[in-house]
């Protein structure tokens, strides 16, 4: 028996659609934070253009026909069509998206679980009310947030999975309108858009259709995170300031962890820097757990001057990191000798190669502070 024009269970590691965005520069909120994504990676492909159907980066157990643009499945009750990339994804977020036509399961032929599965996906009758349904976590929920299209109507379904912790998490999106997607929440549940899978994979290499329907094209793409926003309470104190923690500094201070790493980070390090700061100004020295309190940037004079007379200054020890909610500033220190007060000399400037000793100056000793700022702003 058919499943009459129904079902669209993707089940096992659902795959991705065509219309994947390039959301590197516009942070995608991921189960534990905003996550800033590198460009998407686009693994595998199918569209059906007329009767001609292309696939890349992947294999049918029995390849479908194309039909009016559209990759018709057509499976009896008791089988399915698996299709499996070439090879499985290793970022820690998935993304998938597919064009198909709504094709509405009774709820006594929808199966009652999809075992091995990170999930699946349909449109279900259950009574006389139809919605989207999501198998997560060994069971089917309810989904609501958007309004289910009448029967054989065209609909863009996004899956995202995340991998990033140790509990996998994926999300049901519905493009609403444009380029603009509404995630689906469990019912009467608004607050849960992120479910848990269940299961331990960390990554997607197979997607299984049930029953018989029409499918547009789909696509399957990755992202590797490249940065997370998190709150970062500033030493002085006041609210916490969302920032932009490089994914590097997440795993080398919090394992990972992204609540970790916000805890270890505002702590003060053996220089008496917190650790955040130290970050900042001295990069790669900071990941490795080499500052100490003797740990400094040196300012070294130009044997040259510049246009104006005035002497510029070079760093070492510096290899200052891009913390978008931080800023660092260079403040000149002058002193009429090595044991005398020292006393600002002109203005903080933002660039160190900014730093010069002026040529009307009468202080006969310099340092510069490097200060590492808290914007209020959120970046």
């Amino acid at each position: 028996m058919k499943l009459k024009k129904a079902m669209m269970s993707l089940a096992a590691a659902t795959a991705a659609g065509l219309c994947i965005s390039a959301y590197a520069a516009n942070p995608e909120k991921g189960q534990s934070g905003t996550l800033n994504l590198a460009d998407p990676v686009t693994n595998a492909t199918a569209v059906a253009s007329g009767t001609t159907l292309t696939t890349n980066g992947g294999t049918w157990v029995n390849p479908p026909t194309a039909e009016n643009s559209y990759i018709v499945i057509d499976c009896d009750a008791a089988t399915s069509n698996e299709f499996t990339t070439t090879a499985r994804t290793t970022d820690p977020v998935v993304q998938c998206d597919f064009e198909l036509q709504v094709a509405p399961v009774p709820e006594n032929l929808r199966p009652i679980s999809a075992p091995g599965a990170q999930t699946a996906f349909c449109v279900c009758v259950v009574g006389t009310d139809t919605n989207f349904w999501a198998y997560v976590s060994s069971g089917w929920k309810k989904l609501e947030g958007f309004t289910v299209p009448a029967a054989e109507t065209d609909y863009s379904l996004r899956v995202t999975f995340d991998y990033k912790n140790t509990t996998k998490y994926v999300k049901f999106s519905v493009k609403t309108s444009g380029s603009t997607y509404t995630d689906l929440d469990e019912y009467g549940e608004s607050t849960t858009i992120w479910f848990e899978t269940a299961q331990a994979q960390t990554g997607v290499n197979q997607y299984c259709f049930v029953g018989s329907g029409n499918v547009k094209s789909f696509a399957m793409a990755q992202c590797a995170v490249e940065a997370e926003q998190i709150p970062i309470t500033p030493p002085s104190g006041g609210d916490p300031i969302p920032m932009v923690i490089p994914e590097e500094a997440v795993a080398a201070f919090g394992g990972g962890s992204a609540a970790t790493a916000a805890t270890e980070l505002v702590k003060t390090a053996d220089n008496g820097k917190t650790v955040l700061e130290n970050y900042v100004v001295f990069g790669q020295k900071a990941l490795d757990k080499e500052i100490t309190s003797t740990t400094k940037p040196v300012a070294k004079i130009s044997t040259k001057t510049d246009g104006a007379g005035n002497i510029p200054l070079s760093f070492q020890n510096l290899d200052v990191k891009n913390v978008p909610g931080t800023s660092v500033s260079y403040q000149l220190m002058g002193a009429t000798s090595s044991g005398g007060t020292f006393y600002a000399v002109g203005d903080p400037v933002s660039s160190a190669d900014a730093v010069k000793i002026p040529s009307d100056t009468s202080y006969k000793v310099f340092k510069v502070q490097v200060n590492v700022n808290y914007n209020s702003a959120n970046p």
